[in-house]
């Protein structure tokens, strides 16, 4: 039986496992992580049939900070607005392999950020706009 306590070591679990992958998110994925651990552990938990949330339901919606991770494979931490992805940072994996550390808003890669394309090995820093790299920084 999950509990939030279980939760949230799967969480870190899987934040730690993405280290060592491309040095430059080391930091970022140790940030997230510490961020993570200091959260208080009284958070609630919502079961879905292919993954969880751990995190703040204020009215029953995601709402402060939390993290979801679906399918073993989808990895959102950071926090929530009504329901929805807005954090600055938030650390987000996703079924791809790829990652992603930076700003989002309404679900999308809104902001600074750096995204890790796991297909071709290759860190990108930049501006994102709606999920879309539209400044890339030398």
């Amino acid at each position: 039986l999950m509990n939030s306590e279980i939760a949230k070591s799967k969480i870190i679990e899987k934040l730690k496992s993405y280290r060592g992958r491309h040095g430059e998110l080391d930091e970022a994925i140790d940030f997230i992580t510490e961020m993570f651990i200091d959260e208080p552990d009284d958070h609630d938990l919502i079961k879905y049939t292919n993954g969880f949330y751990i995190g703040d339901l204020p009215r029953g919606k995601r709402d402060g900070y939390g993290a979801m991770l679906l399918d073993s494979s989808y990895l959102y931490v950071g926090r929530w607005r009504d329901d929805v992805e807005n954090s600055n940072p938030a650390f987000v994996v996703y079924s791809s392999g790829d990652i992603y550390y930076g700003e989002i808003r309404n679900w999308k890669r809104n902001g600074d950020g750096i995204y890790y394309y796991r297909s071709h090995n290759e860190l990108v820093s930049g501006r994102f706009v709606n999920g879309s790299l539209a400044n890339k920084y030398i």
